[in-house]
């Protein structure tokens, strides 16, 4: 009987213990991972993480943990209004310029910012300049309007809703576009009851109503495209279920709304311009967040048009990541993206002190991605981290401070899962709890 418990707990410790490669989920799949104990630079456990892995959204470290070493987490981002021409008697006889400027936060609620603050800038901005009237356009700034800025190597399936939005010159409130639907009984057709913010769209509707709890609805336009078509099925009998699809023209929608509601003068006029003139008078700045900040939401909320134009920007300045990384995208949402377990947790090393890069890390139990998971007392405060998960790949990788105080740095990545998701979290947990108590 002694034997047999014996046994059993070495069965459990197999299973649950710093092998994670030994539990039977894992036999299909391909597993790395890696532990290294930051207080002398020892390896806790590791399984192949030399192998080249999908890391979904645990990418993010890598594209966040770079625009801060290049940019510096006080680099400002900011968009702005100005003009050309003169003023005579109230009069504007030039252009009223709109620039977004590539920044993520315009018109962005997570910061405060929407369509009706940037309205009250403009009548301030008016105000302030003597302006009552224009002879001449309001134009709105997208330097990249043609040029490819849509990652290649992401699926169709992905492209066109909230989380494939492109990462354009022009981005309002994360180009998010939200479709409100009526549904009725299983497997009749939806309707669309209204769409915020009101866009000049034409929406092709063919989703269904189907029995389950989840949103199966999945949204499919190109970037500048003039209509967007819904395919899939959500819940029944609902009278206002949101689906979030992506904004595929948001330059135009943004000169749309400035023309219709933003700008209260009659008679004006709009265009949209590649580059910003060369004489652009009394430019004001608005719409002003850190790198810091940005960095912050990426991680912490999982923002893959965050990433994307933070990548864009160290592209544009030439930036080279590691050999060991084969990246292409920013965020992880392609599914060509190979990174190697021993590099992220030399890219931990090396922020282990960041606090830029530390503070928008999820807490267990407490924030972010990871507030309802890891959510168990050897857990909870005690694991900082950001997750991936797309299908078929499951990852983390983060921080973890052990029972004795010390810190850990871990990544652990899951690829071509075919084992419910919520088994695979599960044992990770259980992992990392191991690992807790060493």
């Amino acid at each position: 009987m002694i034997r047999f418990i014996s046994l059993f707990f070495c069965l459990i410790s197999v299973c649950f213990g710093q092998n994670l490669e030994q539990n039977d989920v894992f036999n299909n799949c391909i597993l790395s991972y890696k532990a290294v104990n930051l207080s002398d630079e020892s390896t806790i456990a590791a399984y192949q993480p030399h192998l080249n892995v999908t890391p979904a959204s645990t990418q993010k470290l890598i594209t966040t943990s770079k625009a801060l070493e290049v940019f510096g987490p006080d680099y400002n981002m900011k968009s702005y209004i100005g003009y050309t021409g003169t003023i005579q008697n109230g009069e504007l006889i030039g252009d009223l310029i709109i620039a977004p400027n590539g920044n993520p936060a315009f018109c962005n609620e997570r910061f405060g910012f929407s369509l009706n603050h940037l309205q009250l800038q403009i009548e301030k901005f008016l105000e302030v300049n003597g302006i009552q009237s224009i002879i001449g356009q309001v134009a709105v700034i997208d330097s990249v309007r043609s040029k490819e800025t849509l990652p290649r190597k992401w699926l169709w399936e992905d492209i066109g809703n909230y989380f494939g939005a492109n990462p354009t010159s022009t981005i309002i409130n994360e180009n998010k576009l939200e479709l409100f639907f009526t549904s009725g009984a299983v497997g009749s057709k939806t309707e669309i009851q209204r769409i915020s913010p009101k866009a000049s769209v034409r929406i092709n509707n063919n989703v269904t109503a189907h029995s389950g709890t989840r949103d199966l609805a999945y949204a499919f336009s190109r970037p500048l495209d003039t209509e967007i078509t819904v395919y899939g099925s959500i819940p029944e009998n609902q009278k206002s279920f949101k689906v979030i699809a992506a904004l595929p023209d948001p330059s135009m929608f943004l000169l749309d709304w400035l023309i219709d509601e933003g700008i209260k003068l009659n008679g004006v006029t709009g265009v949209i311009l590649n580059n910003t003139p060369n004489q652009l008078l009394k430019k004001t700045v608005i719409h002003e967040v850190s790198l810091a900040q940005i960095v912050k939401e990426t991680n912490l909320h999982s923002i893959n048009i965050f990433a994307e134009n933070l990548y864009q920007r160290l592209l544009n300045k030439g930036i080279e990541f590691s050999n060991n990384f084969h990246l292409e995208d920013g965020s992880g949402l392609s599914r060509f993206n190979m990174i190697q377990v021993n590099e992220m947790i030399e890219l931990l090393k090396v922020n282990q002190k960041d606090d830029a890069f530390l503070s928008s890390l999820s807490v267990a139990g407490e924030s972010g991605t990871l507030k309802y998971y890891f959510n168990t007392p050897t857990l909870r405060n005690n694991l900082m981290g950001k997750s991936g998960y797309m299908q078929g790949v499951r990852s983390y990788a983060g921080y973890l401070t052990n029972q004795k105080g010390e810190k850990i740095a871990f990544t652990v990545v899951a690829n071509n899962v075919t084992e419910k998701d919520a088994d695979i979290k599960y044992l990770i947990k259980k992992w990392l709890e191991e690992l807790a108590r060493s």
